[in-house]
């Protein structure tokens, strides 16, 4: 059997706790970060087309993940996020207004490091030599594979403050 084309996909998975979309509702908790993205890819795919995660995923929410990635229709078979023994990344968004708003970053995926990387990347496409050497350089270097940590000074609305 023939393999079809294969693309690889990196991200984050994201644990959102929404705060105030609505404000006559109760936060709201669902996928965020690569998640739209993979959605998104699945549904654009032709059917000759297989996407290959290269995820991490926190251990706590690892089987959430896998059963999202099961899920959809491209992933290539036998494939899945990769469970790491980190508290999963989670954003706590706090809609202040309908133009404001401020996001919590909390978690500890830790980032990609070459080794970790490179056997994952060996099967797919559309990398040179040359790129890859170039991108384990900059690795090395520090420079890639990081999921930026913000600090914020936002403040979280008490329930009695409006919008």
């Amino acid at each position: 059997m023939t393999r079809g084309k294969r693309v690889g996909v990196m991200g984050s998975f994201v644990w959102d706790v929404i705060h105030g979309r609505d404000p006559r509702d109760a936060p709201v908790e669902e996928w965020g970060g690569i998640t739209y993205a993979l959605s998104a890819l699945d549904a654009a795919l032709p059917a000759d087309w297989e996407f290959v995660p290269v995820l991490k995923v926190g251990s706590d929410l690892a089987a959430q993940a896998r059963n999202f990635v099961a899920h959809l229709d491209h992933a290539a078979p036998g494939t899945a996020p990769i469970e790491v023994p980190h508290p999963n990344n989670r954003v706590a968004l706090y809609y202040q207004s309908d133009e404001r708003r401020c996001e919590r970053l909390s978690g500890g995926v830790p980032k990609w490091s070459w080794l970790g990387l490179k056997p994952l990347l060996a099967d797919l496409p559309g990398q040179s030599e040359r790129q890859q050497e170039t991108k384990r350089s900059r690795t090395l270097r520090g420079e890639v594979m990081s999921v930026p940590r913000k600090t914020s000074t936002c403040q979280s609305p008490s329930p009695a403050t409006p919008r």
